[in-house]
């Protein structure tokens, strides 16, 4: 049955203090409906190496968001989702789950807590 295919292909394993889970679960429950009525699969993974690779092959593509290569980062808290019809991956998004408790969204963005990319064997701050 297709929405067995909706299943994760790699199980998450998250850090205790990251609560996205249920977060993703209630939006996979949500697309499968039409999903399946399209002959598509929905598949959610922590490993970015996918993403990349798709990213890196598309048309036109003038690079690969450096926040969301496994090679390029330090944070864990990143997922991609990929649409796919027969087999093959025709949309991708990557997404990060950033838990803002007692603060704003812009106030990890002004303190520099968004994340950290690895450039020429250092890691520097983005924000």
């Amino acid at each position: 049955m297709a929405l067995d295919l909706l299943k994760p292909v790699v199980e998450i394993s998250l850090p205790p203090r990251i609560t996205y889970e249920p977060i993703l679960n209630d939006y996979q429950s949500a697309m499968r409906d039409i999903l399946d009525r399209d002959g598509f699969t929905f598949e959610l993974d922590d490993d970015l190496r996918g993403w990349v690779k798709f990213v890196a092959n598309g048309p036109r593509n003038t690079g690969v968001n450096p926040l969301f290569d496994p090679d390029q980062t330090d944070h864990d808290d990143a997922f991609w989702l990929a649409l796919k019809q027969d087999g093959k991956t025709v949309a991708a998004i990557a997404s990060r789950y950033i838990e803002c408790i007692g603060c704003g969204y812009y106030d990890i963005v002004r303190e520099g807590r968004l994340g950290h990319v690895r450039q020429a064997g250092v890691i520097s701050q983005m924000a």
